[in-house]
């Protein structure tokens, strides 16, 4: 972090006076940034200075996974983070039994070659999941302008840890979104978006908050929506960015896993009522099972879109996120993978002076997307899929 950075993110979070360093509880043990042992690990010394004013500014305290997979950010007057921090270590841990990591792969996909131009200081990111050049991108092979066909590795994402925002109201909520702008500029132009929503998660920086009281909502479970914020950023570090109908079918998988039943509907500013919370899979049984099936086919799973809500788009991606974990979790892992090396490989563009750039907010082809699912799972996976819901999920596979 530059001084000029960490400048500015002081002067936006400290809005309010502070009552002194904020306390870091790591390995069953509380101590202030100041006082951190020198085997605290450098990744996790590294999110305390990064969010410290905002920590401070807000009186909230670090809990630290010992295990160096997330670092918590709460009330520090609340204890609420003590019934948390179970639910969160449940879902890291279900992200790594569902997605087991797959040994290294290599794709080959038509990509354009050349340096990299410098990116733009303003994309236009999309609402609660903004884009950027992919984290890992691999280094161009050469200054050739024009689409040539090569090889792009599966990249190694480094295990940065994840920070979660435990915030009390929706006021601390949209200073999260503020300080984030401050952290990367790119961001920007998804604040007004963001500030509409209940939560997000990012994976610049690897960041997801969670707004614990929401007097309004009638039909709501914080747990839940943690559960779910939790899983995409697991994913997000494990796998990179992947597909909408992905991410979200994933939060929705960790929900009714760990939960029972869903409470998270992102982009949904609507009623919703007690009877939408459960009982998916005999929805998609009543619509693909029978002499009257509607037809499944893999253009059905894409169309839960991010920016807006779908409900029976939404039933569709957790059927299938289901489906694919009984199925085999290694090869969805692997093929998450899978994605996002051609997605690295395809959102590059050339420029006319034969630089190239990453394509903000890139989504993969239907079809790329289908044909990658189908070398994993086979021709006959969607098809299969169908017959699994027809028997209400086929939970017992």
């Amino acid at each position: 972090m530059t001084n000029l950075l960490l400048t500015a993110c002081l002067a936006l979070a400290l809005v309010s006076p502070s009552s002194g360093d904020s306390e870091v509880h790591w390995r069953g043990k509380a101590y202030t940034p100041a006082t951190l042992p020198a085997t605290f690990d450098l990744r996790m010394r590294e999110v305390v200075v990064r969010w410290g004013a905002f920590a401070r500014s807000n009186e909230l305290r670090f809990d630290v996974d010992a295990n160096g997979r997330f670092v918590v950010l709460s009330p520090q007057a609340s204890q609420y983070v003590e019934h948390a921090k179970p639910l969160i270590d449940k879902t890291f841990d279900l992200a790594e039994r569902a997605l087991p990591t797959p040994p290294p792969r290599t794709v080959t996909a038509e990509a354009p070659v050349g340096p990299a131009a410098k990116p733009a200081d303003e994309p236009t990111p999309l609402p609660e999941d903004p884009e950027e050049p992919p984290a890992g991108a691999p280094p161009p092979t050469g200054k050739t302008a024009g689409a040539e066909v090569r090889t792009v590795t599966a990249v190694e994402l480094a295990p940065a840890p994840a920070v979660i925002l435990l915030l009390q109201n929706h006021a601390a909520y949209e200073r999260s979104v503020h300080y984030l702008v401050a952290l990367e500029s790119y961001l920007k132009p998804w604040v007004d978006e963001a500030s509409t929503e209940s939560g997000y998660a990012l994976e610049r920086p690897l960041c997801g908050s969670m707004v614990i009281d929401q007097p309004d909502q009638e039909e709501w479970n914080p747990d839940n929506e943690i559960v779910n914020r939790c899983m995409q950023l697991a994913v997000l570090q494990r796998s990179g960015r992947q597909p909408n109908w992905i991410m979200q079918g994933l939060g929705w998988y960790a929900e009714f896993e760990l939960q029972g039943s869903a409470y998270c509907f992102p982009y949904r500013h609507e009623f919703v009522s007690i009877a939408e919370h459960s009982d998916w899979d005999e929805l998609l049984a009543n619509r693909y099972g029978g002499r009257d099936a509607t037809p499944l086919e893999f253009a059905d799973l894409v169309e839960c879109k991010r920016g807006s809500w779908n409900t029976a788009a939404a039933h569709r991606a957790w059927g299938a996120i289901d489906y694919l974990v009984r199925k085999d979790g290694a090869a969805l892992s692997a093929l998450l993978q899978d994605l996002r090396a051609e997605t690295v490989a395809k959102s590059r563009r050339d420029l006319p002076d034969g630089t190239w750039i990453t394509e903000t907010g890139f989504e993969l082809p239907t079809a790329d997307q289908e044909r990658l699912l189908l070398l994993r799972f086979g021709p006959k996976v969607v098809a299969d899929m169908q017959r699994a819901w027809s028997r209400g999920g086929d939970r017992k596979r």
